[in-house]
């Protein structure tokens, strides 16, 4: 049965602080019209979403770019729940990883997104991953991260594990749910669709998994 990973889009979903906030109107109603519509806006990172490499790397490849056969796959889960909170760094990732193929999908586990509120504490409080685990993602050819924590601290402008990431050309969906449905399972076919924003950096993406 699949599993669904990915938050609901509404105004409480997590979104990225100083970011707008996703927002929705009627424009047709029944009465009026003898249908419902909507219209809405939200930034391409806003909630369950899919960074692609241009979003930090001038030029690089934009999210209606991303090649399906790195965004649909089996997909190695590794349980961090013992370190949530906690910066997730190369020495962690090597005592909790199996040994990798190149072209391997990574899901990372910490339980954060659904543990914290959507607001600042989850930003003050999750997770991250560290230079350094960028590097040790980057050196095993990684093709796909996907996690549930913060991806990135906020301290440091430069983003270093962005561009580490990105520049390898990694795509990153962040901001999974519902992953203790998976955890336990080690491995997980996953699929990742972002909605194919021509030209657009990011977007936001349905992420589903099936157990194998």
């Amino acid at each position: 049965m699949p599993i669904d990973l990915t938050l609901a889009v509404g105004s409480e979903m997590l979104s990225f602080p100083g970011y707008p906030a996703f927002d929705a109107e009627v424009i047709r109603t029944y009465e009026e019209n003898g249908h419902l519509s909507h219209r809405f806006t939200a930034t391409t990172h806003s909630g369950t979403h899919i960074d692609a490499p241009a979003h930090y790397i001038e030029g690089g490849v934009t999210v209606d770019e991303l090649d399906l056969d790195v965004l649909v796959g089996p997909a190695t889960v590794l349980d961090l729940r013992s370190y949530r909170g906690e910066p997730i760094s190369r020495d962690v990732l090597d005592a909790e990883s199996p040994p990798l193929d190149p072209g391997a999908r990574l899901v990372l586990v910490t339980g954060d997104v659904d543990r914290l509120p959507p607001d600042g504490t989850f930003f003050g409080e999750a997770s991250v991953l560290t230079a350094d685990a960028a590097d040790w993602l980057v050196e095993r050819e990684v093709s796909l991260l996907a996690n549930d924590f913060l991806t990135e601290g906020l301290d440091d402008p430069a983003r270093p594990v962005h561009h580490a990431l990105l520049g390898a050309g990694i795509p990153v969906v962040e901001y999974l749910c519902n992953t203790d449905a998976i955890v336990d399972d080690g491995a997980v076919d996953l699929t990742c669709l972002p909605l194919p924003l021509a030209g657009l950096e990011a977007a936001p993406a349905r992420v589903v998994a099936e157990r194998g």
